[in-house]
């Protein structure tokens, strides 16, 4: 898990919350308990890190290798920082 810059929310992997198969990344609210998604595909997402100022979150995910991938809060487009063969975790 990784806490945001408002020390509010926090970033977290799970694959428990019964909405499709593997894990993703949920974002959490301490103050009101709501949880929302952020990541939903036919992979996994997990070991998020938020960067300093809670714009972005680099993660990793899981296809037929281990990519570090970043995505911006606002929902913008993913992209794969390290596109490569080698399997690449803990952003």
């Amino acid at each position: 898990m990784s806490w945001m810059a408002d020390n509010r929310h926090v970033v977290f992997g799970a694959d428990v919350l019964g909405r499709s198969p593997g894990t993703h990344l949920w974002r959490a609210d301490t103050e009101s308990n709501a949880v929302e998604a952020l990541t939903m595909s036919s992979t996994s997402e997990y070991e998020p890190s938020v960067s300093p100022e809670g714009a972005r979150i680099a993660f990793v995910a899981d296809a037929s290798h281990y990519d570090i991938v970043e995505m911006p809060v606002n929902g913008g487009p993913m992209v794969v920082r390290r596109p490569n063969a080698s399997d690449d975790a803990d952003p």
